[in-house]
């Protein structure tokens, strides 16, 4: 849509931590729920603290922007790493209440979809109507 041949790798790495993102260990959520906010707040400061120590060596080294790319996949794989190093809980696939699911998410997945249409859609009018500069400015 930017008319940007570099973006299409940039996406497709993106693309790749949200892949690595739906592998993560659910039970995270349990540090917040069982209020063991230290345990959280380890996992959140690893997180960030590995995706930084990537990110700043490779910008300086590399002087582009694939830096940015790299510490954000980086952090994905840490937090993937770490959900299953600090919780003992192992997530096993189970299609046993599909139904269930679906009947939720049907609506998640329509507010989230007109959430993203509506928070996004002056960039995406803007990158087609204008150039790669003009969008940056914006």
């Amino acid at each position: 849509m930017f008319g940007d041949p570099r973006l299409e790798a940039i996406v497709y790495c993106l693309a790749g931590v949200a892949l690595i993102d739906g592998f993560e260990n659910v039970a995270i959520v349990d540090f917040r729920k069982e209020l063991r906010f230290r345990r959280d707040f380890a996992y959140m400061v690893a997180t960030k603290l590995g995706s930084f120590a990537v990110t700043v060596p490779l910008a300086f080294a590399w002087r582009s922007y694939w830096a940015l790319v790299l510490g954000i996949v980086t952090g994905a794989v840490i937090r993937l790493i770490l959900s299953y190093a600090m919780h003992p809980y192992r997530p096993r696939p189970s299609l046993a209440l599909w139904r269930e699911i679906m009947r939720f998410s049907k609506w998640l997945l329509a507010m989230n979809a007109v959430v993203f249409v509506v928070g996004r859609s002056d960039r995406l009018v803007i990158g087609k109507l204008a150039d790669t500069h003009a969008v940056g400015v914006y």
